[in-house]
């Protein structure tokens, strides 16, 4: 983000249009071996989604079971395994919140 203010007018913008804005939080390796229970991106993101009403998901405590199951890169970029479990997360937040296939409106018949 390029500060908190533009994204609240980028926000508005969305919401206005009619789309569903959703945020997604990508853990970095830091995140994910970090003994702490929420790092503090984490927490900012948590507390901007919920107090802007943005469907939002945080993959962090999801990646450290994984880690503790099958590792994670400790530096660089995700591997095609890390993506696709990450785009599953995603793919259930958009069906459990009704988004991936919204009911059709009146309008749109």
């Amino acid at each position: 983000l390029r500060s908190v203010a533009d994204a609240s007018t980028d926000l508005s913008a969305v919401k206005g249009a009619g789309a569903v804005p959703v945020f997604v939080y990508l853990p970095t390796p830091f995140d994910v071996y970090s003994p702490l229970p929420q790092v503090n991106g984490e927490a900012f993101f948590e507390n901007y989604c919920s107090g802007n009403d943005i469907p939002s998901l945080s993959l962090r405590k999801y990646f450290i079971r994984l880690s503790r199951l099958y590792g994670f890169p400790t530096h660089g970029h995700w591997d095609p395994k890390e993506h696709l479990r990450a785009a599953e997360q995603i793919k259930n937040l958009l069906n459990e919140s009704g988004l991936l296939n919204p009911p059709e409106r009146a309008g749109d018949l």
